[in-house]
């Protein structure tokens, strides 16, 4: 099974492209089939640091978003490429302006 085909399936997410926080809201994520999502894996040999990884980027993404506002530059676009990872296509060059 491809988690990342799974993770991008109209099947499984109302438009799967579009950044959206509020697909995980407690209301939403209940919509959102069984192992539809696994950023992780699953089962007895799924990633030994996903909790700690998980408070890890909570930490640190609310530290920066209450230090920043992140705004793309002109010109940039959300385009991704699909690789081994998912990453910007052109790059994501910011402004970062502080609070």
């Amino acid at each position: 099974i491809s988690i990342f085909a799974s993770h991008r399936s109209p099947a499984h997410f109302e438009d799967p492209e579009k950044f959206n926080p509020d697909r995980w809201s407690p209301e939403n994520a209940e919509k959102i089939p069984h192992f539809a999502y696994l950023p992780f894996s699953t089962g007895p040999r799924n990633c030994i640091g996903q909790v700690f990884a998980q408070f890890e980027a909570k930490v640190v993404m609310a530290r920066f978003l209450k230090t920043f506002d992140v705004r793309l530059c002109p010109g940039q676009t959300r385009a991704i490429k699909q690789e081994g990872t998912i990453s910007p296509r052109d790059g994501a060059v910011c402004t970062l302006l502080p609070l």
